[in-house]
């Protein structure tokens, strides 16, 4: 379950289900053994030294659920359009409060309080649908007696094919790209501790996106250019260029999942290698984002029928079993 708060401290009730690949929350508690003269070979204190709650989960990119995740993670929706299909505009901001829970039985419920996404990962390999990872970390856990009633999301997943037309390496269309990975992480530091062992807060310190690319080889320009900037020798700068997705349902455009990394540094190219058995060589390449002026090191573009901004309607998302039900005592 997950929930946008309102204020840090507040936590929401989720009402909105999506069928999750795999989760997981985590209690992490450390101490310190301590000794003195007298105790031998036996510990007879331990110290509590830190107490921090982590999450994880992944789901297929469905068009709400990407609007959702993409905006609790990236910290601002502008919304667009009178009708369906409405336009969400994704960019960087702070990040939101949210709170998460997980059914462990119909009347044992796992919550999270005051958590923030850190890491998400966005996944798309040739033939399969495009997936989302996040994990993140959590200020307070405690547990309810009270389970929702699930609704679930039930658009079909962006497939790769639904953008494999549409793929832009340095502004220009690739029909070449078999797989591509796109992570974005904004970093706590760990978080602000107290004088304890508990975390207080979840900062943003650190804002990075970055990704790499699984490409045919079709003639050595791309890496040429990755290596040594489209001369014959090491250059003083990095090659420059861009990435662009953008998935929409192969019948009708009025559902989309568009990210755009205008400015990318290409920093290594590895896979081209000669085989005499006469394979197709897959050349992979990286690159990380860097911010230039005003221009957004990333930015998504949604397009789904919620006719509200992901943020302000505090709807709210509940991560169910993977068959399509609610967890009843697996954990």
């Amino acid at each position: 379950m997950l929930g946008q708060q309102g204020v840090k401290g507040t936590p929401a009730t989720p009402d909105i289900a999506i069928p999750y690949l795999d989760d997981g929350f985590s209690t992490n508690q450390q101490g310190q053994g301590l000794k003195a003269g007298g105790d031998n070979e036996y510990l007879k204190e331990n110290m509590k030294m830190e107490h921090r709650e982590a999450f994880s989960f992944s789901v297929n990119a469905r068009p709400d659920i990407v609007t959702y995740l993409n905006t609790y993670m990236l910290g601002t929706d502008t919304i667009s359009g009178t009708a369906d299909p409405y336009t969400h505009t994704i960019t960087r901001n702070e990040r939101n409060w949210l709170t998460m829970e997980r059914e462990l039985s119909a009347t044992a419920v796992q919550r999270l309080v005051d958590c923030k996404f850190e890491n998400m990962t966005i996944t798309g390999e040739a033939g399969q649908p495009l997936k989302i990872n996040i994990d993140g970390n959590a200020l307070t856990a405690t547990m309810r007696t009270t389970a929702q009633t699930p609704s679930y999301d039930t658009e079909k997943p962006f497939m790769f094919y639904d953008g494999a037309s549409r793929f832009k390496i340095d502004t220009t269309n690739s029909s070449l790209i078999r797989g591509f990975e796109i992570k974005v992480n904004v970093n706590s530091g760990g978080g602000l501790r107290d004088d304890r062992f508990e975390i207080l807060d979840l900062p943003d310190f650190n804002y990075s996106v970055s990704c790499s690319l699984d490409i045919y080889t079709s003639d050595l320009t791309r890496f040429k250019k990755v290596n040594y900037d489209t001369s014959t020798t090491p250059q003083a700068d990095f090659s420059t260029g861009a990435f662009e997705i953008d998935c929409q349902y192969v019948l009708t455009s009025t559902r989309q999942f568009k990210i755009t990394i205008p400015n990318l540094d290409w920093q290594s190219i590895g896979g081209v290698a000669l085989n005499p058995g006469g394979a197709t060589m897959i050349e992979s390449i990286a690159g990380v984002a860097v911010k230039l002026d005003t221009t957004e090191l990333m930015t998504m573009v949604c397009k789904n029928s919620i006719n509200e901004d992901g943020i302000q309607d505090n709807d709210l998302l509940f991560i169910a079993d993977s068959d399509g039900q609610t967890i009843t005592g697996v954990y």
